[in-house]
């Protein structure tokens, strides 16, 4: 959970974006446009990979980061030749939260966290402690998609710009849909941890 890297997934985001509107198609090479997004759907699994495993070694030792999004990913590169030397690393963690059973409701900053908690229907330390960890996963595209995955299917396939995304979630038979809807779902009961989101076949890469 170190600052290295001089990027975060947010600059990635962003760099990327801006370089698909530069670029022009290769037409000289015609596995070119499909090697390059080979190189992408690596490097975007990695980084959601090993975001993953920070947030499952940060749950394992009863921490939840509380602030994830794209800018709280560091990484030491952007350069997605470089994919297999991608070492995403987890920041911003001056809102975690202790969810040790002794530390539970301790703490100005877990307040609002236990109070959607209860108001989730989570009484018990155990079901807080779940409430928790499913918040920690939700926070990371809540923002994103609201809730409302395939919409936003319907949606990202209006835009020409967002075919490839679309197609890249579609893999085995939309099993990047169906991990953010299970990510998503309003049940914190039924979301995934963290370290079953690491096993699923969409972010292990099985699928590539």
């Amino acid at each position: 959970f170190r600052d290295d890297g001089r990027y975060s997934a947010a600059d990635y985001a962003k760099i990327t974006s801006e370089r698909q509107l530069k670029e022009r198609p290769n037409f000289w090479n015609p596995y070119d446009r499909a090697y390059k997004l080979e190189l992408r759907k690596y490097f975007v699994l990695r980084l959601l990979n090993g975001a993953m495993c920070g947030l499952v070694h940060m749950h394992n030792h009863d921490r939840l980061h509380q602030s994830l999004g794209p800018s709280s990913v560091v990484l030491n590169t952007v350069a997605e030749k470089n994919g297999y030397y991608l070492l995403p690393q987890l920041r911003d963690l001056a809102f975690s939260v202790d969810i040790g059973y002794s530390s539970m409701g301790v703490g100005a900053l877990s307040d609002g966290l236990w109070r959607r908690a209860s108001a989730a229907g989570a009484s018990t330390p155990l079901e807080k402690r779940a409430f928790g960890v499913a918040d920690d996963m939700q926070r990371l595209l809540e923002n994103t998609f609201r809730l409302d995955i395939y919409a936003a299917r319907e949606y990202c396939l209006e835009d020409d710009k967002l075919s490839e995304a679309v197609n890249f979630l579609d893999l085995g038979d939309g099993a990047g849909w169906e991990l953010l809807q299970a990510m998503l779902n309003p049940d914190y009961r039924k979301r995934p941890i963290a370290e079953a989101v690491l096993n699923h076949r969409f972010i292990t890469g099985a699928l590539l």
